[in-house]
């Protein structure tokens, strides 16, 4: 088998995006739910939702709190500064964003960031930065996208490991 190059991987990024985004949805849904374990949390529920026009990807109930998750993703040799975040997550019971840093080669996660607010909390404003869309049309328009908001990433926290993700998602201290 011939060897792959890094560039070749970057490029796999974007031709394979669909791909590249379920992996690293299982990914999560896979550490979010062995760290549930490793604490002795059992009895928990992550769903998807199967339509992309809610302001969400997943929905993870833990006890009595739920949490509506957009899950965002940026390769770690990207220069990422801000993602487009669904102004109807907004309007779940703490609507979450977690932005998952990973490697381009492996799709390990290797960074966690988050956009959200304490437990029971709702999201914080998004601000009024409406997202354009990332291709123009044939007068060259890149047109808006008003159900999006662009949030830099330098209003995300970053989190240190999966057990930090849960302590502010679940208030599992």
């Amino acid at each position: 088998m011939a060897q792959i190059s890094n560039a070749d991987f970057v490029l796999a990024l974007s031709t394979f995006s669909s791909t590249r985004e379920k992996i690293l949805e299982h990914r999560f849904i896979a550490e979010l739910s062995s760290s549930l374990w490793s604490r002795g949390v059992f009895d928990f529920v992550i769903a998807r939702s199967e339509v992309d026009s809610s302001g969400f990807d997943l929905i993870a109930e833990v006890g009595a709190l739920t949490r509506h998750i957009q899950l965002k993703a940026s390769h770690s040799t990207a220069d990422t500064r801000k993602v487009a975040i669904h102004t109807k997550l907004g309007n779940r019971p703490s609507g979450c964003v977690v932005w998952l840093i990973h490697d381009p080669m492996t799709l390990n996660i290797q960074k966690l960031l988050w956009f959200g607010d304490k437990a029971g909390l709702p999201l914080p404003a998004l601000g009024d930065k409406i997202t354009r869309h990332t291709k123009a049309d044939m007068q060259q328009t890149k047109g808006l996208r008003p159900a999006l908001r662009d949030v830099a990433r330098s209003r995300f926290q970053v989190i240190a490991d999966w057990s930090a993700l849960l302590e502010i998602m679940f208030d599992l201290g």
